[in-house]
């Protein structure tokens, strides 16, 4: 055979094929950018569009919804973070009994999602940069106690709180709905449902989107960063999720510190995106903020749900709560 072939056959065929691959990777999982389609203002919250500049320069796009009146200054708030796709109008379910309860909240778009500018790529590092971004807002308002600041986060979103309660000591908590646990291992049950062997192809794209995303997918893995957490941390997952399965939440929770503040509830028949049942959650939630942000004279949280028989002391042990 012609030594030139032979080369083409063995070298060059390969790396097009690899190259090819690997912009299918880099477009295939671009974000679906969902526009906003309610605002606030619908639902009776008072609200301030509010234009960010991301560690690049990229636009964001967030709502402040400034705390109650009735409050006392300057008040705790809450930085919040949507998930992969998603939007901050899909939280607003979310936030709107946090506003109630006495917070002042951020939701913000990340980068390539809602009305946020396009980057060259989305990624949960990068959800963390833009929620990172939207504390150091937060911290400049006058209303609002910079000492009393916590980040929530769905799904891509609680990764990106996990990632950032590792890297912070200003927080004073982190509030993880459906995170998954192991970024090599999500790309690894998505290659296995398409059907893509994982040696020697699927191993080669792991690696291909870490150098795109400048991580190292252990670095950034909740499974690791919630060990690293700089403060309490409440992790809340469906048992009924499809999208990331709750083993992911008893992994994340089971590597926890032997000292750490962490607490996992699980909620039966709840699914990966079940936010319009945050009811569910709510008074859990609430409860771990007042917590958190100490209440005192200056803010006295509303009246909750106590704590089911079986809910743990932290550090906390799991426990299940019905939807």
């Amino acid at each position: 055979m012609d030594p030139w072939l032979t080369w083409t056959l063995a070298v060059v065929v390969p790396a097009v094929l690899l190259l090819a691959v690997f912009l299918v990777i880099d477009v295939g999982f671009r974000p679906k950018r969902e526009p906003n389609t309610v605002h606030p203002a619908d639902i009776g919250l008072p609200c301030e569009d509010v234009a960010l500049a991301a560690v690049n320069g990229k636009a964001l796009t967030a709502w402040y919804i400034p705390p109650p009146v009735a409050v006392g200054r300057p008040a705790p708030a809450v930085a919040v973070m949507h998930g992969w796709g998603s939007n901050r109008s899909q939280l607003l379910p979310v936030v709107a009994p946090l506003h109630t309860a006495g917070y002042a909240l951020l939701l913000i778009d990340s980068r390539c999602h809602g009305d946020s500018a396009q980057d060259t790529f989305a990624s949960m590092p990068r959800f963390a940069e833009d929620l990172s971004t939207g504390v150091d807002w937060l911290r400049r308002r006058a209303e609002v106690d910079r000492d009393r600041i916590a980040v929530f986060g769905h799904s891509v979103g609680a990764g990106a709180a996990l990632l950032t309660a590792s890297r912070r000591s200003d927080l004073v908590g982190a509030v993880s709905v459906s995170a998954f646990a192991d970024p090599e291992k999500i790309m690894r049950r998505f290659m296995e449902r398409v059907r893509v062997p994982y040696r020697p192809l699927g191993w080669l794209v792991n690696r291909y989107v870490e150098w795109r995303i400048g991580w190292r997918f252990r670095d950034v893995a909740p499974k690791n960063t919630i060990r690293r957490a700089l403060c309490p941390v409440l992790v809340l997952h469906g048992e009924d999720d499809r999208m990331v399965p709750v083993g992911d939440a008893y992994i994340i929770h089971g590597n926890r510190r032997s000292d750490e503040d962490c607490e996992l509830i699980v909620y039966t028949r709840c699914d990966h995106d079940s936010v319009e049942r945050i009811e569910v959650a709510g008074p859990d939630i609430l409860r771990f903020l007042s917590r958190v942000t100490g209440g005192g004279p200056r803010w006295q949280a509303p009246a909750a749900r106590p704590p089911a028989a079986t809910a743990p002391l932290v550090p906390a042990a799991a426990v299940s709560r019905p939807a």
